[in-house]
């Protein structure tokens, strides 16, 4: 160091870092406060509070002086550790519970709370409803889904104050009014109306026209009646169904019944009554029902069917106060009818049938019956079957007198019938009569007649794959039709059933129709006819509980069909599968407890129930599951069992705050996630902390992740989703930090303005396209003062460099000429304080420099001229400035005739004044003064 001591001081400052603190949910304009334990202390009325610390543990806590809103969270530590850092707060409204309470509505009824000025609505078939509200006035309606009921009030306000509060509603079961009017009765009558239906039994009175009633919706039955015994009403039913009603009731004069009935009435025949009042009744029914009033009355009787009269035919009747009844009886009017028989031998008894009305025999050859008009049909028969009626049936017809009927016999032939049982259809076969006649058929029936007699008969087959039971026999006919059954019986065959499969020694049966084969070989045979047959095979062969042989098939059908049957049986080994679901009642599954063929694969489905959760699957044996699958797929290699095991779930309900209306949102709990567009998702859960994810379809947002913990109860859990920022870094280009400027920036979410004396500021922006306006510091300016700022996901940085204000100052020198040369030199402080000492040379009478705001000196020097004033302080303040000096050189020419030109013009002016000296001017004077001066 050339020999001399040097000493250099250094000087380290502490390095500090940007501590950021972005709140949501407070309303604009809030102030808000974040206090650290060091006893520093910062707050804001925007979204963000910026300071800076050393590297160190911070513990802090945030509040607001809106005590409406409460921060999450609320306190906390941060960690400075070489480099900024970000703390996001969300405020949210502190809530209270609006009850409401009804009473007055049957149970399980479903009544509704609307709150109209934020559009909450709950409904409930129990007697309160909470609403979870902030503070504030509401205004709420009250509705039910039973129209017959009104609630009161019906809707309202009220304000929410850092209480619940508490709200009674009354439902009131609406009526409406029922006016009955009575017609007919005198002025005055006392009448009564009983009123019953739906839950009332209440009797009214009045002696006016009207009786008025409330009653509410249902079916109802009125019974009119009168203190007056001479007039009568009749009960009806009405409906109330949401209106009033006008029920007109006539009351009617007192009449009294009359009823005549008949004593062995014949249906539907018409008789009549005839009064002395002229008035006339008829009837089809075997009585009459009249009503009169009282009176004495003469009646006779008549009938329009001539075949019966009736007795009385004629009588009196008096009525008083009471009813009557007359009996009358009904007669039927018989003629003679006589049937004579011809043909039969002597003593044989014969028959004869009238249809619906009677049944005669006789050994004689004539009957005598007594039979009323009308139209009839017979049948006619004999016990000796050797003969027969020419005529079995007929018809005769008695109409008012009498009739006979001539029947003749004679000898009959008897119905052989011979019946072909088993043989198939479209096969012939025969019946020989010997020495009579031959008969065949391809059906299952052979007839023809004979006489009462002995005959030889015989009985053959065309194929001869079937033959008859018996080949022949003798036909015995007497007096009566003979049916003979003939059984043709197939050829047998042989039916084979073979096993497969089954281990030596292991017995096993088939059984067709009645007969069962058991055997501990491999095969069992049948020998049966052609045919359809039903078989049952032993097919389950039981070795364990859980294990058996299990063959291919337990029944089916075998045709025989002229040639023998071999059937194969195979058994396979089958092991038992059992489902266990615990608790027995939390799920449903595809599939049941079962056998299972070896090595089949199953496929397991459940299906959680009652509010349960599948947990894991517990598997046991060769090819089971164990794991935490809901739906798996086993592989008998052995009995297997497999148990569900499921715990019961608590309901939460997690809300979100923050996002857009409608934006979708997804929480993810442990391996699945569920998503919504609205405010909050129900999912149910068991016992257990879960940690939960969120995120959005709308990546400007998103949400800190948090750990839940369910224990035996429903939770709500909140989430709050704050817009996603990136630091913006503006840079300016000066050193000086005592320069104060700002930004201000406009966008998408964002109108907000920085301010400060650092030359950076940082803004933290979201996803988007912002406009970012420079503030420039007291003499300064930028080239362009509006930028565009686009943020994608990641920080910008924009540098913004300042340029100083300069203003022109212009010099005017009177007296030189333009090619002279002078100098000017300039010194003093800018605006900034920085020191200016330049020298400028100039040419000619003007002279142009740019300089910024200051204090400045100005000298003008030159060899060739003299100033007045050569020496001049100045002050730039945000304008151009011009001045103008004179040199001090003898007057030339020009400088004489200037100055006579200028008296001229005084003396001119002078003169006016005096000639019209209220048109003095006096800033002409000035002027010229001034210009005189310079």
């Amino acid at each position: 160091m050339n020999g001399v001591s040097v000493t250099e001081t250094i000087t380290f400052n502490l390095a500090t870092y940007n501590v950021s603190f972005s709140e949501s949910g407070l309303p604009s304009g809030t102030k808000w406060y974040v206090n650290l334990t060091n006893g520093q202390t910062y707050s804001s009325t925007t979204n963000t509070i910026t300071f800076q610390e050393p590297n160190g543990t911070y513990d802090y806590t945030v509040s607001t002086v809106n005590k409406e809103y409460s921060p999450t969270p609320s306190s906390g530590s941060l960690n400075v550790s070489g480099k900024n850092v970000n703390q996001n707060v969300v405020f949210n409204l502190v809530t209270y519970y609006a009850i409401f309470t009804e009473t007055g509505l049957p149970s399980n009824v479903t009544w509704y709370v609307n709150i109209s000025n934020n559009g909450i609505s709950e409904h409930s078939d129990l007697n309160n409803i909470l609403i979870s509200l902030p503070n504030g006035t509401y205004y709420y309606k009250i509705s039910t889904i039973n129209k017959s009921y009104y609630p009161v009030p019906s809707g309202g306000n009220f304000t929410i104050k850092g209480k619940n509060i508490y709200i009674s509603i009354k439902f009131i079961l609406k009526t409406y009014n029922v006016s009955f009017e009575e017609n007919n009765l005198p002025n005055g009558t006392l009448w009564y109306l009983k009123i019953t239906g739906n839950g009332i039994n209440k009797t009214f009175n009045s002696t006016n026209r009207y009786i008025n009633i409330s009653l509410p919706n249902g079916t109802y039955t009125y019974i009119p009646s009168s203190n007056n015994s001479n007039y009568s009403a009749i009960q009806r039913s009405f409906i109330i169904n949401g209106s009033s009603q006008l029920i007109i009731i006539n009351f009617t004069f007192a009449t009294y019944e009359v009823v005549f009935y008949v004593i062995n009435y014949t249906k539907n025949v018409k008789w009549y009554i005839n009064l002395s009042n002229n008035q006339s009744f008829n009837s089809t029914d075997n009585s009459l029902i009249i009503y009169v009033y009282r009176g004495n009355y003469y009646f006779n009787v008549s009938v329009s069917n001539k075949n019966y009269y009736i007795l009385p035919n004629y009588g009196t009747f008096t009525v008083i106060n009471k009813s009557l009844k007359i009996n009358l009886e009904m007669y039927i009017k018989y003629y003679n009818l006589t049937v004579t028989e011809t043909g039969l031998p002597n003593s044989i008894k014969w028959y004869f049938n009238i249809t619906n009305y009677a049944f005669f025999n006789t050994t004689n050859n004539e009957m005598k019956i007594k039979v009323p008009n009308g139209t009839y049909y017979y049948n006619i028969s004999t016990n000796d079957k050797n003969y027969r009626p020419s005529q079995s049936t007929g018809i005769f017809v008695i109409n008012g007198r009498n009739d006979q009927i001539n029947i003749s016999f004679i000898p009959v032939k008897f119905l052989i019938t011979f019946n072909a049982i088993n043989l198939p259809p479209g096969i012939t076969w025969y019946v020989n009569i010997s020495g009579i006649n031959f008969y065949h058929s391809n059906n299952s029936r052979i007839n023809f007649y004979l006489f009462n007699g002995t005959y030889y008969y015989n009985i053959s087959s065309q194929n001869k794959s079937y033959k008859p039971n018996f080949y022949s026999g003798i036909l015995n006919v007497n007096g009566s039709s003979i049916s003979i059954n003939v059984t043709f019986l197939p050829v047998l065959y042989s039916v084979k059933f073979t096993e497969y499969g089954l281990p030596q020694g292991l017995e096993w049966y088939v059984s067709i129709g009645n007969k069962t084969i058991k055997t501990y070989s491999n095969i069992v045979e049948f020998q049966l006819f052609n045919g359809t047959y039903k078989y049952y095979i032993d097919n389950i062969i039981n070795i364990t509980s859980s294990e058996r042989l299990f063959a291919n098939q337990s029944n089916g059908y075998i045709n025989v069909n002229g040639k023998n049957i071999t059937v194969d049986v195979i058994f396979r080994i089958q092991y038992y599968l059992t489902i266990i679901v615990f608790p027995s009642n939390s799920a449903i599954t595809n599939i049941s407890s079962e056998w299972v063929t070896i090595n089949s694969t199953i496929h397991i489905g459940i299906i959680p129930i009652n509010k349960y959760k599948f947990i894991k699957w517990e598997g046991y044996g060769k090819g089971n599951y164990s794991g935490y699958n809901q739906n798996i797929s086993i592989k008998m290699e052995s009995a297997i069992t497999e148990k569900a095991i499921l715990n019961l779930t608590y309901q939460v309900k997690i809300i979100e705050y923050g996002l857009p209306n409608g934006t979708y949102w997804y929480v993810s709990i442990q391996n699945y996630t569920i998503s919504t567009n609205n405010t909050f998702i129900p999912v149910n859960l068991i016992n257990g902390t879960y940690n939960l994810i969120f995120f959005s379809s709308n990546k400007d947002f998103i949400a800190n992740n948090t750990t839940m913990e369910i224990n035996g109860k429903s939770e709500n859990i909140s989430v709050y989703f704050y817009l996603l920022k990136f630091p913006v870094y503006v840079v300016e280009n000066l050193t000086d930090q005592s320069v104060y400027w700002g930004i201000k920036i406009s966008g998408p979410y964002i109108n907000q303005t920085i301010k400060g004396y650092n030359s950076t500021l940082i803004a933290y922006l979201p996803n988007g396209t912002f406009n970012l306006y420079i503030i420039s510091p007291e003499g300064y300016h930028v080239s362009s003062e509006k930028l565009t700022v686009n943020i994608s996901g990641e920080p910008v940085k924009i540098s913004v460099y300042f340029i100083i204000n300069k203003y022109l100052l212009n010099i005017t020198i009177f007296g030189i000429k333009n090619t002279t040369k002078w100098q000017l030199y300039i010194s003093g402080k800018t605006f900034n304080g920085q020191n200016v000492n330049i020298f400028y040379n100039f040419t000619g009478s003007t002279a142009q420099i740019l300089i910024p705001n200051g204090t400045y000196n100005i000298k003008i020097i030159s060899n060739t001229f003299s100033l007045n004033e050569s020496n001049l302080n100045i002050n730039i303040s945000g304008k151009n400035l011009s001045i103008k000096v004179s040199t001090n050189q003898p007057y030339s020419i020009f400088y004489i005739i200037i100055p006579v030109i200028l008296i001229l013009i005084l003396l001119f002016i002078l003169y006016r004044k005096r000639k019209k000296p209220e048109e003095t001017n006096e800033e002409e004077i000035e002027i010229y003064r001034n210009d005189n001066l310079l």
